[in-house]
């Protein structure tokens, strides 16, 4: 968990005789200029989803900086006046957007919006302890622990029973610090984007850029570090494994650009997501992955993915999923179609234990039927945890800190160990 930010305090000049004068860029987050065109690029991603928003921009869909608002409404209780400096093309936004806020403020136009006379400026504490806080903020927005996922980048080694090829792991481990550097930059641009629905969302309302900790352009270069660090460490593995890069970045930009507003879709989305990692692995290491595992990632995913919308669905405020295609009633469908796929997994897993391909790699390929109990056990596990609302709005998190879930993964390998 990051350090809770030092609240900024409001410096006011002879405050007794001037009005506290604030910029309208001071206000907001990433500024006018940052706040008002991401503000139209979400307006146009939902226009091509079918889920356009009506009428003029509004308060909601720009990021403000709570904890400078709080102090504006203590001043105006306290019978000090406040007077936001804007520009003329902002005042018709500024007016509606104060309304909406609470906070009765007069208007007055300012050439630079950005430049201040010196009354009302905010301090936000020490540099040092401010650069500290955004190297935390910065972290937590990267969400490290997500990186798990990417561990599936071995799952064909552990396959292809190649444990012992120093060579191919250490290509796996360059391929899951690559994937770990692209995802961690697709998750900074999605929170930027997500960012007011983020504010509005109970599990994600305190995500850094929901809560106007970070900026948009500081979230931006850290998007561009974060991709020149894969692309360089993707010059290192074979071509085929920059190619399963480039796709997976470029799912997971149409994804956060408009296609997880689509309801089922969406699904399919996470799921080829997740098994691209896998893919991705059998790349970099040069082991093939076979249609078994291939089939079995599908449908597994795609129930996992049905769990985070089940689960999101389960802990909505409206009737409707902020930022997604979904109805609250559309739950029991969606709980339908996981635990479908959970179980069209198992199927697969059957199919395969009986195939001649398990005999070729296995001594003792009867033995493996322990995985087939240890999987069901495995899905029973989750979905019912999903469906009694002990998920929690990341199943990933779930998954990491829940021992019956490593006790059933020791139990899957030891069950490999003794068949090979």
């Amino acid at each position: 968990m990051s350090a809770a930010p030092q609240t900024p305090t409001l410096v006011i000049a002879d405050a007794k005789q001037e009005p506290w004068t604030i910029p309208l860029d001071d206000l907001l987050a990433s500024g006018w200029f940052w706040e008002s065109n991401l503000a139209r690029v979400r307006r146009i991603m939902a226009r091509l989803t079918n889920s356009p928003l009506s009428g003029e921009l509004q308060a909601k869909e720009l990021i403000w900086r709570e904890d400078r608002l709080d102090q504006l409404r203590q001043g105006i209780i306290g019978g000090r006046e406040v007077v936001i400096l804007c520009r003329d093309h902002q005042k018709d936004f500024a007016r509606l957007a104060l309304h909406d806020l609470g906070l009765q403020c007069a208007l007055r136009e300012h050439p630079e919006p950005s430049s201040n006379s010196g009354q009302g400026r905010f301090s936000d504490g020490a540099s040092t302890q401010g650069h500290q806080s955004n190297i935390k903020l910065i972290l937590t927005a990267m969400r490290p622990h997500q990186w798990a996922k990417n561990l599936l980048i071995f799952v064909p080694l552990v396959a292809a029973h190649k444990l012992f090829e120093a060579d191919l792991w250490a290509r796996g481990l360059l391929a899951f610090i690559a994937f770990s550097a692209l995802a961690s930059a697709v998750y900074v641009v999605n929170d930027i984007m997500d960012a007011p629905s983020d504010r509005r969302h109970p599990g994600k309302d305190h995500r850094p850029f929901a809560r106007g900790l970070l900026s948009a352009p500081s979230g931006l270069a850290v998007v561009g570090c974060l991709l020149v660090t894969a692309v360089l460490l993707a010059q290192g593995l074979p071509q085929r494994f920059g190619v399963l890069l480039l796709l997976y970045f470029a799912a997971n930009v149409l994804y956060t650009f408009g296609l997880k507003r689509l309801a089922g879709l969406d699904l399919v989305m996470l799921a080829g997501m997740y098994t691209a990692r896998v893919l991705a692995g059998g790349a970099a290491a040069a082991t093939a992955v076979s249609h078994w595992l291939a089939s079995f990632c599908v449908f597994l995913f795609f129930g996992l993915a049905c769990i985070k919308r089940y689960d999101e669905l389960g802990r909505a405020s409206t009737t409707a999923l902020l930022g997604r295609g979904y109805q609250v009633r559309d739950a029991e469908t969606i709980f339908a179609l996981g635990v479908g796929s959970s179980m069209m997994s198992a199927v697969v897993l059957a199919l395969y234990l009986s195939s001649q391909q398990a005999g070729f790699l296995y001594r003792d390929p009867e033995g493996l039927w322990i995985l087939m109990a240890v999987h069901l056990f495995w899905i029973a596990r989750v979905w019912t945890a999903c469906r009694r609302g002990d998920m929690g709005s990341d199943p990933v998190l779930f998954v990491l800190r829940d021992p019956q879930s490593y006790a059933a993964a020791g139990a899957a390998i030891f069950a490999m160990w003794m068949a090979t």
